[in-house]
């Protein structure tokens, strides 16, 4: 299940499909922007969704309303509305994987549009609707490079990594032409080929792409079979296109424990 947020103005609907920790406001200083409104302040408040509940904390002077009433926190439900500066934000949750629509939230990564003809996996990324015998897949992870750390010297450790962890493969790894994607600065694309001792019938294909934005890293690998290697590049290349890397998001919230709080509980501020 996912947890979708739907803005008044301009219309917008995001889906946020993994715990985070979610900042709210008018400048690039926010993961969840909302530029046009010039009374949010750059910052107007946080949610933190842990996969299953939502919690918002008002971090503006200004104020922010939960269904009219002036909440500094509140635990939120399906169809409760924020209200902060001109703009609206009504909530749905859980949304099921197959009833996601519109731009969706992975972490630092941001999605414009499901591909087509395939699903979410909460928390993971997307798989092929339909798969059954081999189930093709789309991962978002991140992970931040050490101090002084290269791209390359990223990428050279994991190849090794991986190379020891399938000793019984035969893995191969093939470089190819950077795929640009918004808010990186730097992009590697590469192909990774593993087969097993009995073929390549049993063997997947990945391609990926490493996206570096300062120290956070965003990795996206599509798993396809061997033999749809020119499609698996069709793919990464054209969904390279939607994708955005923004900064570093906070860490996830701690699950609540069972009976803390009821949908709509706020407490009101001065």
């Amino acid at each position: 299940m996912a947890l979708v947020i739907e803005i008044s103005a301009p219309a917008r609907r995001f889906t946020v499909a993994k715990a985070q920790r979610l900042t709210v406001g008018r400048t690039e200083a926010a993961r969840l922007t909302v530029p046009q409104d010039t009374s949010l302040d750059d910052v107007h408040f946080l949610l933190d969704y842990d996969g299953a509940k939502v919690r918002l904390e008002n971090t503006s002077k200004k104020g922010t309303l939960v269904n009219g009433k002036r909440a500094d926190k509140a635990e939120l439900g399906d169809g409760d509305r924020i209200t902060a500066g001109r703009t609206t934000f009504l909530l749905h949750t859980p949304v099921p994987p197959d009833k996601v629509t519109g731009e969706v939230l992975l972490g630092s990564w941001s999605i414009k549009t499901v591909p087509e003809g395939w699903e979410l996996l909460e928390g993971f990324g997307f798989r092929r609707k339909g798969g059954r015998e081999f189930v093709h897949n789309l991962a978002f992870t991140e992970d931040l490079l050490e101090d002084g750390q290269t791209l390359d010297a990223y990428l050279e450790r994991q190849q090794l990594g991986l190379r020891a962890f399938l000793e019984k493969e035969d893995v191969s790894f093939e470089r190819h032409e950077p795929a640009p994607v918004a808010g990186a600065e730097e992009t590697l694309t590469v192909s990774v080929q593993a087969t097993p001792p009995g073929g390549p019938e049993g063997g997947v294909l990945q391609w990926q792409i490493y996206a570096r934005r300062e120290r956070l890293l965003g990795v996206v690998t599509a798993t396809f079979r061997p033999s749809e290697n020119a499609e698996a590049e069709r793919f990464l290349r054209a969904l390279a296109k939607v994708l955005e890397l923004r900064p570093a998001a906070p860490p996830p919230p701690e699950p609540a424990p069972p009976g803390a709080g009821t949908p709509g509980e706020a407490a009101a501020g001065a």
